[in-house]
């Protein structure tokens, strides 16, 4: 039997986006999840991090159960966050979304 890949999952539209939750959903059956997000929508702030105030943590029961964590950041933040502060050792992928709209064109150079 396989070992299950641990996936890092972020977005920019918010811990609370009906997307990252049906992420979570549809990967949770085949891997073991960590999910660290925006508190709020970050939407088109690309490769952006916060430098102008702490960074503060905070972890979430969603209403399914799982434990995810918030942050105060963009999405840049949490991936560094989930890195370096959450996760004991690094995750095999990590991936972004669901996104709300439309990455197209020129669009995704700038997208959380």
């Amino acid at each position: 039997m396989s070992q299950r890949p641990n996936i890092l999952i972020t977005n920019d539209d918010g811990l609370f986006a009906p997307g990252i939750k049906e992420l979570w959903k549809a990967l949770s059956l085949v891997a073991d999840l960590t999910v660290v997000a925006p508190m709020s929508e970050q939407s088109a702030v690309g490769l952006s991090i916060t430098i102008r105030e702490p960074l503060k943590i905070e972890a979430i029961k969603w209403s399914n159960g799982a434990m995810v964590w918030g942050i105060n950041g963009t999405p840049a933040d949490c991936v560094k966050m989930g890195l370096s502060v959450i996760l004991e050792t690094q995750p095999n992928l990590v991936v972004s979304g669901i996104n709300r709209g439309s990455n197209a064109g020129r669009n995704l150079l700038y997208s959380g």
